[in-house]
C-alpha cells in the first residue's frame, strides 16, 4: 500500500456517509458497555501493511481516537477558514451545551 494514498476513497464516501450512523452507535455501545478490565486489556494490532505493528493498552487506543479526531477536526476548520468561510463550531463544550439543551427541550 502507498502511504499516500488515502485510504478511503472517493466511491466509498457514500458508503462511510450511509454506514457512519451505525458505526457511531456501536462505538457507543461498546464504550457504554466497557468494564476497567476491557479498558485495561492490552491489544496487538498491524500496521497498514499487514505486519504486527504493536501493542497497546486499550485505554490508551481511546485516547488516541479521541485527540486525533481532535487533530482532523482543527485540520478541517482551518481549510475551510482558507476559504474565506466561517467554520461550524467543533470545541467540545459547545457540544456539551447543545446536549443540555436538547435535554431540556
Amino acid at each position: 500500500m502507498d502511504p499516500q494514498e488515502p485510504l478511503i476513497k472517493e466511491a466509498d464516501l457514500p458508503t462511510l456517509e450511509r454506514e457512519w450512523s451505525d458505526i457511531q452507535g456501536k462505538w457507543e455501545a461498546w464504550a457504554e458497555r466497557a468494564s476497567d478490565a476491557d479498558l485495561a486489556r492490552v491489544v496487538a494490532y498491524k500496521s497498514l501493511d499487514g505486519k504486527l505493528s504493536s501493542e497497546s493498552v486499550v485505554a490508551e487506543v481511546v485516547l488516541h481516537v479521541v485527540n486525533h479526531a481532535t487533530l482532523h477536526r482543527g485540520q478541517a476548520v482551518g481549510m475551510i477558514r482558507q476559504l474565506g468561510i466561517a467554520p461550524p463550531v467543533t470545541d467540545l463544550m459547545m457540544y456539551y451545551r447543545e446536549l443540555s439543551a436538547a435535554a431540556v427541550s
